[in-house]
């Protein structure tokens, strides 16, 4: 008897008419004839298959839901990068402030991460066939079970290396916002006071010095004056 491949039925956990699960639409057992007779003159059986044929075609399945996840996976790894660059930039900024902006520049790097981890999300459309397969491996029957479970492993990997990799995004993000409240608080804005009365006092310093010495200059003149007068007078006395 063949496994019949019906895809209207997709995921499904028994069908009255088969018995059995299908899985993308593939039964996960031999359908009896009466059962392809049904679907066939229902217009919706797509195939008859053989253990073999229905084997491959739901580890292609698989594969291809692996695929996906490991695309996502993959468009994490610029984003870890950047991560660990803005954290780094971010850490010098809140620990030594220069302009007052600092908490805007950081939550800029916080929303690019948080961007990131929007964009390399998995939709359940992705895991939930795998989760739905997983609870009904036990009741296949007659197809190469090795082969399918190397196939579900395979996508729990690629699934762990997705995961691991978002878990880094969001730390880097946390940190973030946690390095953005630490450039906020209100020591940092004294701190970014101070600064820039320094640098302005510096900045202002040579002018003050040039202003005292010629103002030094104007005194000296008047005391000689003082002492022409003063010498003046006692001559004449």
């Amino acid at each position: 008897m063949p496994y019949l491949h019906i895809p209207a039925l997709a995921n499904t956990r028994e069908h009255p008419r088969l018995g059995c699960p299908t899985f993308a639409g593939i039964t996960l057992s031999e359908a009896a004839p009466s059962a392809e007779a049904f679907f066939t003159s229902a217009g919706v059986l797509k195939a008859a298959l053989t253990g073999a044929q229905a084997t491959a075609a739901i580890i292609a399945e698989i594969a291809a839901l692996a695929g996906e996840v490991e695309a996502a996976r993959a468009r994490t790894e610029r984003p870890i990068a950047d991560a660990a660059r803005f954290t780094s930039e971010a850490g010098l900024l809140a620990d030594m402030p220069l302009v007052g902006n600092e908490r805007a520049t950081i939550m800029g790097f916080a929303s690019m991460i948080a961007a990131a981890l929007e964009g390399t999300a998995i939709n359940s459309g992705t895991t939930s066939p795998v989760t739905f397969f997983k609870s009904v491996r036990h009741l296949a029957h007659g197809l190469d079970g090795k082969g399918i479970d190397a196939a579900v492993q395979s996508f729990d990997r690629a699934l762990a290396g997705h995961e691991a990799a978002t878990t880094k995004l969001k730390a880097a993000h946390a940190k973030l916002l946690e390095l953005a409240a630490l450039a906020d608080d209100g020591a940092n804005r004294d701190r970014v006071s101070m600064l820039k009365a320094s640098i302005d006092f510096k900045r202002r310093l040579p002018q003050a010095l040039d202003e005292l010495a010629a103002g030094r200059e104007q005194v000296v003149a008047a005391l000689a004056r003082f002492d022409l007068a003063l010498t003046t007078l006692k001559e004449c006395a």
